[in-house]
């Protein structure tokens, strides 16, 4: 019997010593995704201008070039699949640790209808940042599994792909690999569901926004008053054949404009942009290309600068 609780014991602490040897190898990322999420959720950060949203922020917003323009250090914080409320919790995590930035950039999405989801999207990659505690606050309460796979590995490790076990060996190791390099201060460029933007096959988009989308944004704009951050609303292009299937468009734009009237921010639609009739610069009706976030990043950045001024 005791050779067997002797066993038990030993192999209890053998899966917690290798979940936190994997986390602890993600943690040591220095480029790529993980460096990124170490940025938000771990380290002491000093930058001026904070870039929030899903993949459509991460990937249309350039930091090199927008720095060029205004002047002023830029990171991405952008992650894909980022509800407007999960906007508002990387805002509150990276706050946990850093300075607040000077200018803060919330991208939205006006064609995806704000209805609830049953968990965040590719919630694995946040178990190393657990021991942030308004990350783990907020996961905690948008899905009662955090409390699980924060505390017991058995549970945790399943979800661990290759991916993940991967990247700990490259942070380990200090190695990158070709996805890594792809990530310059949060940005990486769209490399997933390309699709011909001219597929003709639009249907209309009529969306509904919960209290919740507004009221994110709401809190959100609370508490760059509060941190005295410029906040920046901003609509980054979608290609025009599609945007036009967007039912409620002015709609939404009007509540967005009266949001940022009231909490002296700025709101920038670049919906009607003369590029986003270009099928050059997407690589899906939603996404720009490498070359699409260039120039977008360079419009954006220049029409920032004049409200700076």
């Amino acid at each position: 019997m005791r050779k067997i609780i002797l066993y038990l014991v030993l192999s209890v602490c053998f899966i917690y010593t290798a979940r936190e040897f994997i986390y602890y190898g993600l943690r040591k990322n220095s480029i790529g995704e993980f460096d990124k999420l170490n940025t938000i959720f771990v380290k002491q950060n000093s930058y001026d201008v904070l870039i929030v949203g899903s993949s459509r922020a991460e990937s249309h917003f350039v930091p090199s070039i927008i720095d060029s323009v205004i002047g002023l250090s830029c990171f991405n914080a952008g992650q894909g699949g980022a509800t407007q409320e999960f906007n508002l919790a990387i805002l509150n995590s990276y706050l946990l640790h850093s300075q607040p930035p000077k200018i803060l950039v919330l991208n939205i999405d006006i064609h995806l209808p704000d209805t609830g989801i049953a968990t965040v999207y590719q919630f694995p990659k946040y178990f190393a940042y657990l021991g942030n505690d308004t990350l783990y606050s907020y996961l905690n309460k948008f899905d009662k599994r955090f409390t699980y796979f924060k505390w017991i590995p058995f549970y945790s490790m399943v979800y661990l792909s290759d991916y993940y076990l991967s990247a700990s060996l490259r942070g380990w190791m200090g190695k990158q690999n070709e996805n890594d390099k792809t990530y310059i201060n949060g940005f990486t460029p769209e490399k997933k569901w390309v699709e011909d933007v001219e597929q003709n096959n639009y249907r209309t988009i009529n969306n509904t926004f919960s209290p919740t989308f507004y009221k994110s944004i709401n809190a959100i704009l609370t508490i760059c008053m509060a941190n005295h951050i410029k906040p920046v609303l901003v609509v980054s292009p979608l290609y025009s054949g599609f945007s036009e299937m967007i039912a409620n468009k002015q709609k939404t734009l009007e509540m967005l404009q009266k949001l940022s009237t009231k909490n002296a921010a700025v709101l920038m639609d670049f919906t009607d942009d003369a590029m986003c009739a270009q099928k050059k610069y997407f690589t899906n009706p939603r996404h720009l290309n490498i070359e699409g976030a260039r120039i977008f990043s360079k419009k954006f950045a220049e029409l920032l600068q004049r409200h700076l001024e």
